[in-house]
């Protein structure tokens, strides 16, 4: 009997349940069928609009037979009370949204899985020809939850369907052989209702092929990472309830209700928007109105998948919030100093004061289609100062509104000096100051491009590399980057989403997205992330490469200072950090300071 290959990802911090269920049904397991079974694995929803919106699947068994069979792991903390979910974290029993609840959940993530894997193997060989061809017009994905505390009568008269249900309570799976041998009946049952005998398993075997289960390996595959990296990301990983004691103190205050205004400062990876989406959280559970306001469209993204089972909660960029009220930035406007030009191609202040007058022209109608409690921007150094009394002017205008500020002067990028707007100097002010996201290391050289800049973080990790080139060329430095990639990823097996490659300016990104990886393959082709720096403001990944040819690719016309942008990007990375650049550079952001 063959055993199964597995590929076994990270196990959630404080709950056993998913590795106590790989122990004893999966881990060195000769079974029936010859399954290929994913753990751990980040998958992305191609309808979302960016990769980054990530969905997390427990188990994938992969049959050239059966298609894909995805188990979600449960174990303590479920209940159901008339015909409400609840989960019980940190000792409190919290009532879910319908978006959250387990089966309404595993019907959403079989949804994803099946558009995303069918999205991007279309664009490989192989499995993705017979795609594009139409051969294969059913892709097999059915799902279940698997209960490894709970028996059948914990869910009586429940919404919990026993079809989509595994209870290991009952006594029912004593073994990894039962186990599988319900899957396998659930599997044929499941081709057999939807297909009336026209397709076999025997059938699916011929048409899915081994190519199948190799492009699902290559698609879906878990992130693969030494140890050292996974005792970090065990430490690393951060949530309101095992916070810091600094972070809960400020938490405590900024959610008293009496005070109306607060700003929260803190370096990169402090905490500002964990904390920012804590307090959305806990106003929108009081029944209160939230707007969540920040500048960069993919931290919007982000946010928005996290909160999106809370229905009072608003996330908007900037962008996206001004766009609703029938700013587009292709629209021409009149400007003293510049003429009749479009508001996409004046300097960020006189773009913001234009917008800023028609905001405030515009304001009744605004206040009448925005209603909300709460006013949070996180990010708060990317609005320009322009901004500030719209936003004052909109707060005030509803009685009982409150409002919050996360920011850093030091990661403002535009062209304008940046300050805390004066009306809220007298303010609830907070100051975080431990470094969460990153390494001492990486934190070290953060503190290094400014002086007197005192940055500490709470663990310590593997010093950062400076590649240094001689020529001081884009073509250089792709050409050292790309040698760089293969020893991450295919030396070190590091997963290539685990990467984000940044550039100084959005006008970067296309000659490096489309460089060469291989002779198949160019650096997005690898799914390896290329951004800007200021695209990836308010994000992280493990492993970030800052490719800075030379001085000059730094600076731009609307750069407040090009110190700044070297200083965002540092402070992206979690783990481990690789700058491609000069020796001026290097100098430049004293690299090589103690």
């Amino acid at each position: 009997m063959p055993k199964a290959q597995f590929f076994e990802g990270s196990y959630p911090k404080g709950n056993n349940s998913e590795k106590t269920f790989v122990d004893e049904y999966i881990r060195d397991k000769n079974f029936q069928e010859n399954w290929t079974i994913l753990h751990s694995t980040n998958i992305h929803d191609p309808d979302s609009g960016h990769w980054k919106t990530n969905t997390e699947l427990d188990l994938i068994f992969i049959s050239q037979k059966y298609g894909f069979i995805q188990l979600e792991i449960k174990g303590h903390g479920y209940s159901v009370e008339n015909g409400n979910w609840y989960k019980k974290e940190g000792g409190v029993k919290k009532k879910l949204v319908k978006e959250k609840e387990p089966i309404q959940s595993l019907e959403s993530k079989e949804s994803v899985l099946r558009r995303c894997f069918t999205s991007i193997s279309k664009g490989k060989t192989g499995f993705g020809n017979k795609l594009k061809s139409g051969e294969i017009k059913f892709l097999p994905v059915i799902s279940f939850i698997v209960w490894t505390t709970k028996s059948k009568k914990d869910f009586i008269n429940s919404q919990t369907s026993e079809a989509n249900s595994i209870f290991l309570g009952d006594g029912e799976f004593a073994d990894h052989k039962s186990l599988e041998k319900h899957l396998i009946q659930k599997a044929q049952k499941n081709i057999e209702q939807r297909f009336k005998g026209k397709l076999t398993t025997d059938y699916l075997n011929d048409i899915l092929g081994e190519s199948f289960v190799n492009t699902a390996v290559e698609i879906f595959k878990p992130m693969q990472i030494s140890d050292g990296i996974k005792k970090l990301n065990d430490d690393f990983n951060l949530d309101i309830d095992n916070a810091t004691e600094k972070q809960l103190e400020i938490y405590q205050s900024v959610m008293d209700f009496e005070v109306k205004r607060h700003k929260i400062v803190g370096p990169p990876g402090s905490g500002k928007t964990l904390l920012a989406s804590a307090v959305a959280k806990a106003i929108s559970e009081k029944g209160e109105s939230v707007l969540l306001m920040c500048f960069n469209r993919l931290l919007a993204d982000k946010l928005k998948k996290e909160l999106s089972g809370y229905k009072n909660i608003k996330v908007k960029s900037l962008w996206s919030f001004l766009v609703d009220f029938g700013i587009i930035w292709t629209d021409e406007v009149k400007d003293d100093e510049f003429g009749v030009i479009k508001l996409q191609e004046l300097p960020p202040d006189k773009s913001a004061e234009h917008i800023s007058r028609f905001l405030e022209n515009n304001l009744d109608r605004i206040i009448e289609e925005t209603s909300f409690n709460s006013l949070i921007i996180d990010e708060g150094q990317d609005f320009s100062e322009k901004y500030w009394e719209f936003f004052q002017l909109l707060v005030n205008e509803q009685i009982n509104n409150r409002w919050f500020i996360f920011y850093d002067t030091q990661q403002a990028l535009t062209h304008s000096s940046w300050e805390a707007p004066h009306f809220i100097e007298n303010s609830n002010t907070k100051h975080l100051d431990l470094v969460l996201r990153c390494t001492q290391e990486i934190s070290n050289k953060s503190q290094n491009v400014f002086e007197g800049l005192e940055l500490l973080a709470r663990n310590n990790g593997v010093e950062p590399e400076f590649l240094e080139i001689g020529k001081q060329t884009w073509e250089e430095a792709t050409s050292e980057t790309i040698t760089l990639l293969k020893k991450l990823v295919e030396d070190e097996k590091f997963h290539p989403s685990q990467i984000t490659l940044l550039v100084p300016h959005g006008s970067d990104i296309k000659e490096i997205k489309n460089a060469k990886y291989s002779n198949t393959k160019s650096i997005e082709g690898l799914g390896v992330n290329v951004s800007s720096v200021f695209q990836f403001k308010g994000l992280e990944n493990d492993i970030v490469v800052l490719l800075i040819p030379n001085f000059q690719s730094l600076e731009a016309t609307y750069t407040r200072n090009p110190l700044n942008l070297v200083y965002v990007g540092i402070s992206r990375a979690k783990y481990l950090l690789y700058v491609v650049g000069s020796g001026e550079v290097k100098k430049l952001i004293n690299w090589d300071k103690s």
